[in-house]
């Protein structure tokens, strides 16, 4: 990906078929521009830059560039050999149904679904200091915190410190903490973004930042596989798009590109089949890039004609 400068418990529901495609309002209400201020005792003691999930066609020369750089390389760095995953839904209007509609329970049934699938089993062949890439991925569940959402886009650090909030500074070193807010910040070129950092107190995290994708053409994947609302279909692609590369580059140490092209970005928008997860849930996903693929010789093309794609479907 490309490199820029409380509430309850949930646990995961797994279920079968979906609610059918009911678009959910933008939220307004949820927003304060003073919402960061009730974080400040949460603020990180570091932070790591974003890296970027753009909308399509937001990054002029982006196909340019990854075409002069193929393979990903590793930077001497750690992987998620097993990761962890929570779903923080951060704004008041994700208790409201007519907004929320299927995308609780379809992001829940995506993580559920997610480890010792197929798709899963696509980071597989990357390695870290500490060991290898595995299926497993183990769900938390989620989280509403119906405190305010700042109302323009995240930063790092206001990621992080939602993240330390929720957890009490106490985050899982191996898990994933990505905040959905009920809101789209204006004037911005990307679907999401995955970052890293350490609580006040040193503990290390790992962060994304997906914000409501409900009626953004540029993150829209035109689903007709599923039953997907757009929003849902929206945010599970951005969503294994983000873990699939903090999987493989959680702390920049991982293995991305000369360009910083991690696994996502070189196959970002590319699809050539439905998903089905271990749960039997099924998403449109975008591919990921696997260097192995694309050595041998078995790989599908991304936007820029390299055959180093794969499903995993």
């Amino acid at each position: 990906m490309q490199k820029l400068p409380v509430a309850f418990l949930t646990i995961a529901v797994v279920t079968s078929s979906l609610a059918a495609r009911a678009e959910r309002p933008r939220a307004a209400l949820d927003e304060s521009p003073q919402a960061e201020t009730a974080l400040i005792p949460y603020m990180p003691l570091f932070a790591g830059p974003a890296r970027i999930y753009y909308q399509q066609g937001a990054q002029p020369g982006l196909d340019k560039r990854i075409s002069r750089s193929v393979l990903m390389t590793f930077h001497g760095g750690t992987i998620l050999t097993a990761n962890k995953t929570m779903a923080i839904f951060w704004g008041a209007s994700w208790n409201t149904l007519s907004f929320a509609a299927d995308v609780l329970t379809g992001i829940d049934s995506f993580f559920s679904g997610f480890g010792n699938s197929n798709y899963a089993g696509n980071s597989t062949e990357y390695t870290g200091t500490n060991g290898q890439v595995t299926r497993s991925s183990t769900y938390l569940g989620h989280v509403v915190d119906t405190s305010a959402v700042p109302s323009s886009q995240l930063s790092v650090s206001t990621a992080l410190a939602e993240a330390c909030k929720i957890t009490n500074n106490n985050p899982d070193p191996n898990a994933l903490y990505l905040i959905y807010t009920s809101n789209f910040p204006g004037s911005v070129s990307f679907c999401a973004w995955h970052s890293w950092g350490n609580c006040s107190n040193g503990a290390p995290l790992q962060v994304a930042y997906m914000p409501n994708l409900t009626g953004i053409a540029g993150c829209n994947i035109s689903d007709t596989w599923t039953t997907h609302s757009e929003g849902l279909s929206a945010l599970a692609n951005a969503t294994a798009h983000e873990l699939s590369e903090t999987i493989t580059d959680p702390r920049n140490g991982g293995w991305y590109d000369s360009n910083n092209g991690e696994n996502g970005d070189k196959c970002g928008y590319s699809f050539s089949a439905p998903v089905t997860l271990s749960n039997g849930a099924v998403f449109k996903l975008q591919m990921l890039w696997s260097n192995a693929a694309f050595n041998n010789g078995t790989g599908l093309p991304n936007l820029s004609g390299q055959n180093g794609c794969v499903q995993g479907q």
